[in-house]
């Protein structure tokens, strides 16, 4: 009789970092502490996502590295085929809702937040060297821009209207603040998209698209 042949082994995949926490005093969860706070001092070259949409983008679409999740136990299941794009060596650290709430310091009632570098600085300089086969630019400044919501819509529109760089000055609000990116719908943190790594200066290339040129003050109106 012939011999049975051996099922082929299956492909050995990483197994996924998840992580369950039980409390809020879990070390692990320290660049999450506190976000709202942590977000506007953009400590250590860090910056928060929330949301499934715009977790969605960061994992399919950022230029911006990964570093850990923070779930809601309940929103792991539903997040599965989002996850098994991850880089399964990427942490996944999971609690209760109570316990996400505590280390937060308020209620996430989305239940999902990542956490991602923002990388190096770029100037003004850089940045437009990087368009030297490129004419006319289409940049978009923001001056003394000190509002959120704005910021991220700035970018919403600078993005839908083909725009090559944002620019921001020093007292302008970050770009890669929770709302901001929200507001944007991501594309403060989408790859290609105009946004600057430090928050502050100039922005990345867009893909090539027909020129538009956008007429802007020289200094705001008194």
């Amino acid at each position: 009789q012939p011999h049975a042949l051996a099922a082929a082994a299956p492909p050995r995949h990483k197994r996924r970092m998840i992580a369950p926490t039980a409390s809020a005093d879990d070390p692990r969860l320290a660049p999450y502490f506190g976000v709202k706070e942590r977000d506007l001092l953009r400590r250590d070259g860090r910056f928060i996502v929330e949301g499934k949409v715009t977790l969605g983008r960061l994992i399919e679409a950022s230029r911006f590295p990964i570093e850990s999740l923070f779930l809601a136990e309940n929103r792991v299941e539903p997040l599965q085929p989002l996850l098994a794009k991850l880089d399964p060596a990427i942490p996944i650290y999971t609690a209760p809702q109570s316990v996400m709430d505590q280390v937060t310091g308020f209620h996430i009632h989305r239940g999902v937040l990542a956490l991602a570098r923002r990388g190096h600085d770029q100037t003004c300089e850089q940045l437009i060297a990087g368009f030297a086969n490129q004419q006319p630019l289409t940049l978009l400044a923001l001056i003394t821009l000190a509002n959120h919501d704005n910021i991220g819509a700035c970018f919403r529109n600078a993005a839908a209207l083909g725009a090559d760089a944002v620019l921001l000055d020093a007292p302008s609000c970050d770009p890669l603040y929770r709302k901001s990116i929200r507001v944007s719908s991501t594309s403060t943190a989408r790859q290609h998209a105009p946004a600057n790594t430090a928050a502050k200066g100039c922005a990345p290339p867009m893909p090539p698209r027909p020129p538009v040129r956008i007429h802007l003050p020289v200094k705001l109106p008194s």
